[in-house]
C-alpha cells in the first residue's frame, strides 16, 4: 500500500525512528519518522489520494496532508510545496509533494512523515483534520520499500539501546495498531538498486496478522491480508438484537428516504418497538467472532438530549454489522468508547483492530432511540462482494459507495420463525427493498 516518499536515487542518509528515543520520551515519543538528506531531494507521494490540507506553520515550513479511504499521510517540515499542487488535487504514487526543509546551520534537510487514520470536520475545501491516530507503517510498506528501509536503518546515536527499532514503545504494541504483520502490496516498486534480501519484520507481533477491512480510494472494501473464510450467514448469526415480542415495525434494508427535502439512501434496516419504554430494552450482539471497528456518539438536539451511539463491528472474514441509536450503553461499552467525542454529526471514530471483542448475546445497551422514537438501526454488510444493485448505487446514489453497494438483506439469518415474523410486520413509509426480494 505504501511506498517510500523518495526515489532510490535520493535515499536519505539518516532516519529518526518512530516511538521512544533518547530525545523523545515515552509513552508515545516521536509520532512519525524523520528522513534526513545532505542537500535537497524531491519528496514524493507514498500513497495515492486526495490533498486535503496544505498549511504553513512557520516561514519556509510547509505541511501537506493526503487522504486515501481511512488513511492519511502527513508530509511535514517541507521547505517548499510542489508547483501547482493544491487542496482537492488527486495525486498518484510517486508524484512530487515538495522539497525537504533545511536544517538551520547545517547542509542537511529533512521531512517529518506520519501515517495513520484520521478524524475530519467540515466539507469541501474547508475540511480540516482534527485528529490523527498514528500507526506504525511497517506492515503497510511495499516489499521494495521494506528492503530499502532495511538497508537505510542503522542504530543511530540518538536512539537508546532499549529502543533499537524503527517502531518502538507505544507504536510496537499490537493493541495500538490497526494492522499488524506484513502484507503483499500492489504499490509500484521504485528501486532496483538495492540488492539486499534482508527484510524488517514489523515490531508489533510475531503471530498471524490481524485482518483489517478498509475502503480504498474507489470506496471499495479490501482486506489488509488474506482473510479467513466466512461461515454461512445463517450459522454466523444466532441472537436477534432485541426481543422480537416488542417489535411493531421492520423498515427493510435497501430503501429510499429523506432528511427534510433531501433524498437519501438507507442501506440498513430499522426496528421499532413503539409500545415499549425506550430505556428498558436490552440490545444484544447477534454473533461471535466480531470486534469493534468504529464508533460514533452524538446528540440529535432537535428531537432529544439522549445521547445516541452507533457501533460498527467487523468479522475478519469480511462481514460488517452496523448498530445505531443505542441508548444507555453498558458499563463495559461506555468505558470502551469514552474517548470518542460527542458531536452532532454521524462522523465515526475508528478503533484499533481486534482489540474490543464482542460475544453473541452480549448486552451492548439497555435502551434504543429516545423517549419520542423507540427504534434501532441494524445493518449487515458483506464486504467481500458488491451486491446486486451496486451498479444502480454507482449511477443514482454515488455518495453511498461502500454502504449501499455492500449491504444485504438479513431477515433470513435468524431462522424461519423470526423471518416470518419480520416479513409480517409493517415496513413504514417505504414498503419495498432493493435487497430483500420475495
Amino acid at each position: 500500500m505504501l511506498i517510500l516518499p523518495f526515489t532510490a536515487a535520493e535515499d536519505p542518509l539518516r532516519i529518526m525512528p518512530m516511538g521512544e528515543t533518547a530525545n523523545h520520551d515515552p509513552p508515545k515519543g516521536h509520532p512519525g519518522i524523520d528522513f534526513q538528506w545532505e542537500g535537497s531531494a524531491t519528496v514524493r507521494a507514498s500513497l495515492p489520494g486526495e490533498v486535503v490540507e496544505i498549511t504553513q506553520p512557520e516561514p519556509n515550513d510547509f505541511a501537506v496532508s493526503v487522504i486515501n479511504g481511512l488513511f492519511v499521510v502527513h508530509y511535514k517540515h517541507l521547505g517548499s510545496v510542489a508547483g501547482g499542487l493544491g487542496v482537492g488535487d488527486e495525486i498518484d504514487y510517486g508524484e512530487p509533494i515538495g522539497n525537504p526543509m533545511s536544517i538551520q546551520g547545517t547542509p542537511m534537510t529533512m521531512i517529518h512523515w506520519e501515517f495513520g487514520t484520521y478524524e475530519m470536520i467540515g466539507s469541501g475545501d474547508s475540511r480540516q483534520i482534527v485528529r490523527t491516530i498514528r500507526e506504525c507503517p511497517l506492515g503497510y510498506f511495499s516489499d521494495d520499500a521494506m528492503r530499502r528501509l532495511s538497508t537505510l536503518w542503522t542504530v543511530e546515536a540518538n536512539v537508546t539501546p532499549a529502543f533499537p527499532d524503527i517502531c518502538s514503545g507505544y507504536y510496537s504494541d499490537p493493541s495500538h495498531q490497526l494492522h499488524v504483520g506484513p502484507t503483499a502490496s500492489s504499490a509500484p516498486e521504485t528501486s532496483a538498486a538495492s540488492t539486499t534480501t534482508t527484510t524488517i519484520a514489523p515490531t508489533t507481533t510475531t503471530s498471524a496478522p490481524l485482518v483489517r477491512w478498509n475502503t480504498n480510494s474507489e470506496k471499495e472494501w479490501t482486506p489488509s491480508s488474506d482473510p479467513p473464510p466466512c461461515e454461512p450467514f445463517e450459522e454466523v448469526f444466532s441472537v436477534f438484537p432485541i426481543d422480537t415480542n416488542l417489535l411493531t415495525q421492520f423498515a427493510r434494508p435497501g430503501r429510499t428516504g429523506a432528511v427534510g427535502t433531501t433524498p437519501i439512501y438507507i442501506a440498513h434496516g430499522a426496528l421499532r418497538a413503539d409500545n415499549s419504554q425506550y430505556d428498558q430494552i436490552d440490545v444484544k450482539f447477534p454473533a461471535d467472532g466480531f470486534s469493534l471497528y468504529a464508533a460514533n456518539r452524538r446528540l440529535e438536539e432537535a428531537v432529544s438530549d439522549e445521547e445516541q451511539v452507533k457501533l460498527l463491528f467487523h468479522h475478519p472474514c469480511g462481514i460488517q454489522v452496523w448498530i445505531d441509536h443505542l441508548a444507555k450503553p453498558t458499563d463495559r461499552w461506555t468505558s470502551i468508547i469514552e474517548d470518542v467525542p460527542v458531536t452532532t454529526s454521524s462522523q465515526i471514530t475508528f478503533m484499533p483492530a481486534g482489540t474490543h471483542q464482542v460475544q453473541a448475546g452480549e448486552v451492548l445497551a439497555s435502551g434504543i432511540g429516545h423517549e419520542h422514537h423507540t427504534y434501532l438501526d441494524f445493518g449487515v454488510y458483506d464486504l467481500r462482494n458488491k451486491n446486486s444493485v451496486a451498479e444502480m448505487i454507482a449511477n443514482e446514489w454515488p455518495e453511498y459507495h461502500s454502504t449501499g453497494d455492500y449491504a444485504i438483506c438479513w431477515s433470513t439469518f435468524f431462522g424461519p420463525e423470526t423471518q416470518q415474523l419480520l416479513e409480517a410486520l409493517p415496513a413504514g413509509a417505504v414498503d419495498t427493498s432493493d435487497y430483500c426480494q420475495g
